[in-house]
């Protein structure tokens, strides 16, 4: 199983003891309060993407995603989904997309992917339901 979700939240959720997923670095570095190393998919980073505007990040965002196409990346997360079965992998970044933020889902990277993900095979990739998905 794949979710998306928040590197803090993650890491609440690990020092409260719940190591039942495990957390994948998408995003360009890894927190320095949880040090690694982290497995990461690199090429759903958004490298050289963070000074563009909302709506220029996402057509960034999307070409680069296009160009990895769905065989690379479906082969990338299949990788991980079988190396740390049965635990689901949970991507992760730093923004929180709560619900009361206007645009969180669209202004963050792995909600970006998610859809993305959703558009081209049909499979929904949710947030991890951590406990208290808030800082």
């Amino acid at each position: 199983m794949i979710y998306t979700g928040r590197w803090y939240s993650a890491w609440q959720a690990r020092k409260a003891g719940n190591y039942g997923f495990q957390q994948v670095r998408i995003s360009v570095s890894a927190p320095r309060y949880w040090p690694g190393p982290h497995p990461s998919i690199q090429e759903l980073a958004p490298y050289g993407l963070m000074e563009l505007d909302d709506q220029k990040f996402e057509q960034a965002y999307d070409r680069r995603l296009t160009r990895h196409g769905v065989d690379q990346i479906d082969r990338l997360l299949g990788e991980l989904v079988r190396s740390y079965a049965p635990k689901p992998i949970v991507l992760c970044c730093y923004e929180d997309v709560s619900n009361d933020k206007p645009n969180g889902y669209q202004s963050c990277h792995r909600r970006l992917f998610a859809n993305w993900w959703e558009d081209q095979t049909g499979d929904r990739i949710d947030e991890y339901p951590f406990a208290g998905n808030r800082r």
